[in-house]
């Protein structure tokens, strides 16, 4: 169960590259000060209970997304691979070769316990190939824009969940909607936001960039 595994993953660590995609390799992730070290042991040895091997919320992930909006734009937001960059989710080709962002990160996550504050179903992803790091997902409480950082960053700045998943498994969820909206934020460079209002993100003063309804799905890795 996903929420015995507290506190790992918590700051943006270097972790092995098995970290990503074991359950197993996953128990024991330092975060900045955790309950192992605040009693002087580490908890890096300790092994994971078969419930902890066996949750499907460990299993990683990368996200992409639907539209099925009837807008001219449509085919800039539809079927397309979710990238970390510049503190921010942006949307990609599916395709590596064909990506816009040569500094950008595809998704690449699973579900993990927030072991702050009230504690909700939190979502990690690493954030470069080499060495891999893991940074909370977060929704920023200013701009509405979903977001990766450090602990720091995503207690000062953001809203860490719950997060969650679809009744078919298949899509994302974040504080039980599924709200999520692309939001252009330039010609071209396309923003994954949730749009808390239910208004477009009009709340969030976007002005008159296009903002189009999106679905994030999960595609396991």
């Amino acid at each position: 169960m996903v929420f015995g595994v507290v506190g790992i993953a918590a700051a943006a660590v270097a972790i092995p590259l098995a970290a990503t995609s074991s359950s197993t390799s996953v128990i024991g992730i330092a975060q900045g000060t955790n309950a192992g070290q605040q009693s002087g042991n580490s908890t890096q040895n300790q092994e994971p209970s078969e419930e902890d091997k066996n949750d499907p919320r460990l299993k990683k992930f990368t996200v992409r997304t639907h539209c099925d909006e009837e807008h001219p734009l449509r085919e800039a937001v539809d079927e397309k691979q979710v990238v970390l960059r510049n503190g921010k989710f942006y949307l990609d080709e599916v395709d590596p070769e064909r990506r816009k962002y040569k500094d950008g990160h595809a998704f690449a996550g699973f579900y993990l316990e927030y072991p702050w504050l009230e504690k909700p179903l939190g979502l990690v992803s690493t954030i470069k190939p080499e060495p891999p790091e893991l940074n909370w997902i977060f929704l920023n409480k200013k701009n509405l824009s979903i977001c990766y950082g450090n602990k720091t960053a995503s207690l000062e700045h953001g809203i860490a969940g719950p997060w969650d998943w679809t009744e078919d498994m298949e899509g994302i969820t974040f504080a039980g909607e599924e709200s999520f909206v692309a939001m252009e934020e330039s010609p071209g460079d396309w923003l994954v936001c949730y749009d808390a209002m239910d208004d477009m993100l009009q709340s969030a003063n976007v002005g008159e960039r296009a903002v189009l309804a999106i679905s994030l799905d999960r595609v396991m890795l």
